[in-house]
């Protein structure tokens, strides 16, 4: 039907608009996500300067005029034209926040559309005695976001973090505060040595709310293995499907809400995970 696709408004140069021309329309949305999200960096970079350096010179300016009117050096014309640029300052800084907010959006959208592309269903179980750490291999090579915030850092096993009911535990637990709400991050880890049923996953879900909500972050992966090579139940399932865990985003009157499934890893006979709700982006 289609002889070619040309992705001609892409705003960015020929060579990127020769690289978008593909046979398969799925390809070209596939392809225009990769050289789009090229430029995120750059532009991510632009955002940051002007967040910081806009409350740098709003804070600086005003400082000075300060200083200026408890010395009775300045006329009126002048203190109001400082006074204005600093609140130019301070609006561009506010908009800079509020552009690198759509940017990390949109970023996570185009991983999301890339990630598609390498998705294994079943992939392989990392080598290692401990099932927790095993998901978390998995994780990192499979997850090139996951993979770079946890470089360099230890993550918590056998942990109970605040909001967590003392009996209850979390075999691997992570969590980092970063200033961008969306770049922060919350990991959940949970092995169970039997066929997991709905009421292990309430208490799952209901830990993990607990915890996000005294941590004031919202969850990022929430993983829960089953070691034991059983089936998953249809109505296991269809729960894991329904129940996501919601985090509001924004002011309580409205605004959005982070979703985050709980991802049930079955351990299969042929060392292999099968894969329930999986959470791709």
């Amino acid at each position: 039907m289609f002889n070619a696709v040309r992705l001609s408004y892409l705003p960015v140069t020929y060579k990127a608009r020769r690289e978008a021309e593909v046979g398969d329309p799925l390809e070209a949305l596939f392809d225009l996500a990769k050289v789009t999200q090229r430029y995120i960096p750059k532009l991510r970079a632009v955002v940051t300067f002007g967040e910081f350096g806009g409350i740098s010179a709003g804070a600086i300016l005003i400082l000075a005029l300060l200083v200026l009117i408890s010395m009775g050096a300045i006329d009126a014309w002048v203190a109001g034209l400082i006074f204005g640029l600093s609140i130019a300052c301070l609006f561009i800084s506010g908009l800079s926040f509020r552009s690198e907010t759509f940017l990390d959006f949109f970023d996570r959208r185009l991983d999301t559309i890339s990630k598609i592309l390498t998705w294994d269903p079943n992939p392989a179980i990392p080598n290692d005695s401990n099932p927790a750490t095993r998901a978390l291999m998995w994780l990192i090579s499979s997850d090139d976001n996951w993979a770079k915030v946890l470089k360099g850092r230890e993550v918590q096993r056998d942990a109970c973090p605040k909001g967590c009911d003392p009996n209850f535990h979390f075999d691997i637990y992570f969590i980092r505060r970063f200033a961008s709400p969306l770049r922060r991050a919350q990991l959940f880890i949970k092995v169970y040595n039997k066929s997991v049923g709905i009421a292990d996953l309430r208490v799952l879900k209901e830990q993990v709310e607990n915890i996000c909500r005294r941590q004031r972050l919202p969850p990022r992966r929430i993983i829960a293995i089953q070691t034991a090579n059983a089936d998953v139940p249809e109505n296991v399932s269809d729960w894991l499907d329904m129940y996501w865990i919601l985090f509001p985003i924004g002011s309580l009157r409205g605004g959005e809400a982070h979703a985050c499934p709980i991802e049930l890893l079955v351990e299969t006979s042929d060392r292999k995970y099968d894969i329930i709700v999986p959470y791709v982006g």
